[in-house]
């Protein structure tokens, strides 16, 4: 049966196949002869033109301008690759050669050096303006920035010391103890007590009236203070990007290691900035809407250059005190643009949002809390840990309580209920 079913459909097949034949075949002569009739009606047309009209002028071939004759790389409108290919293998882009086992190599429109050099310029435009997909933060980078992280907390801390009165005293009374000592070695053995106090006594100094410039130790000022103890949140927010951009630029060149590519673009600044320290990078926080103005606060360690280059301003050796020094400088000069009437001076810093109000904005909700529900105070004040018997005045009022361990067999649960014999006179009641 499944071969007969075979053989009918090929026959039916057939049929179909050669009736299709049959119709484009007539189809075929019948548009021959209407194509020879109009054939015929145009020639005569034509002849009748030729006697009656003059032959028209010849149109003149197009001209090429300056420009296009200059062009020898045509442009395409779509890409032979895709951005992320050709982000990963431009830079060995090389024109073909003889070493490459090559029989011949010709250049028809341009001598050699001449098309090294375009094919050179290609790659290093795309050097200075395409992003490093797959870069990675280098050693030096992560041991600098291990150092900052830890004399970053060094600071918040002395700050924080300093603001407490208890460890205030605590460290100007190890300064004072350290003084002695040293008036003690200086002055000698012999030495009156009184005379080793007032050469161990500590000065009083008024942070503001020191030049910032003069300070030896950022965390002492001569008096104990630190140099730092008016920062604010603006203030340690701009130390802290004063130094990462200064960090990125350095790392970015020597990780790179490469002599046409020791900068980037700045409209790359958040992708490495992200792709560094693993954070975002919003300018709208600093209260610019560019890069260009959150470098303006910051331009005493950055710049961007005349290419549109971020660029570093100081060593990669800059220790940590400069930037503290390079702020607390900015601060000084806020605050007397500010004490002058210069509203424009105050700066209006955006605080991030902690995480968890993050996620409720993005209607997640506050997590649940780790612990089960309280119960009703409508029920703790029932008497709800001590039931009352069934059998009491108060019954009415009172729920049946759940068991002190849910899911857990109750043998008395399913015990039979019992009545006493004198149930209406209400003195057996009645119990489980």
């Amino acid at each position: 049966m499944e071969a007969e079913r075979k053989r009918l459909a090929a026959e039916r097949q057939k049929k179909a196949e050669a009736a299709k034949r049959a119709r484009l075949n007539s189809q075929k002569k019948d548009a021959e002869k209407e194509d020879g009739d109009e054939a015929k009606a145009e020639d005569a047309k034509d002849e009748e033109a030729a006697v009656d009209d003059p032959m028209e002028e010849s149109v003149a071939p197009p001209e090429l301008t300056d420009e296009e004759k200059k062009m020898t790389c045509r442009k395409l409108e779509a890409p032979d690759l895709l951005a992320s290919e050709l982000a990963k293998h431009f830079a060995d882009f090389s024109l073909p050669s003889s070493e490459e086992g090559f029989s011949s190599v010709k250049f028809d429109w341009q001598n050699a050096n001449e098309c090294k050099k375009i094919i050179q310029e290609y790659v290093h435009e795309k050097k200075m303006t395409q992003r490093v997909e797959t870069l990675k933060p280098g050693d030096w980078f992560q041991e600098e920035f291990k150092k900052w992280q830890k004399g970053y907390q060094d600071l918040k801390r002395r700050q924080m010391e300093w603001k407490d009165p208890t460890k205030k005293k605590q460290l100007v009374a190890k300064k004072k103890e350290e003084a002695e000592k040293k008036a003690k070695e200086s002055l000698g053995e012999d030495a009156s007590k009184e005379d080793i106090e007032a050469a161990a006594k500590l000065p009083e100094v008024n942070a503001e009236d020191i030049e910032v410039k003069d300070v030896l130790d950022v965390m002492d000022i001569g008096s104990g203070e630190p140099l730092f103890f008016n920062f604010a949140y603006e203030d340690w927010t701009l130390l802290s990007t004063r130094y990462e951009l200064h960090l990125l630029a350095h790392a970015f060149r020597k990780d790179m290691d490469d002599p046409d590519r020791v900068g980037f673009v700045e409209t790359h600044l958040a992708f490495y900035y992200n792709k560094y320290f693993k954070k975002t990078l919003t300018v709208k926080n600093f209260g610019v809407a560019e890069n260009s103005g959150l470098v303006e606060l910051i331009k005493e360690a950055v710049e961007i250059n005349a290419k549109n280059m971020l660029e570093a301003k100081l060593a990669e050796d800059a220790t940590l005190e400069t930037f503290v020094k390079m702020t607390e400088e900015h601060r000084r000069e806020r605050q007397r643009r500010m004490d002058a009437g210069d509203e424009t001076a105050q700066l209006k810093f955006s605080r991030p949002g902690p995480p968890q109000a993050k996620q409720q904005q993005a209607g997640k909700g506050p997590q649940a809390p780790n612990h089960p529900p309280r119960r009703p105070a409508a029920v703790q004040s029932a008497g709800y840990n001590n039931p009352p018997r069934y059998g009491s005045s108060s019954y009415g009022a009172q729920k049946r309580p759940y068991s002190s361990a849910p899911g857990q067999y109750n043998p008395q649960a399913k015990a039979p209920r019992s009545y006493g014999g004198n149930y209406g006179g209400g003195g057996g009641g009645y119990r489980r």
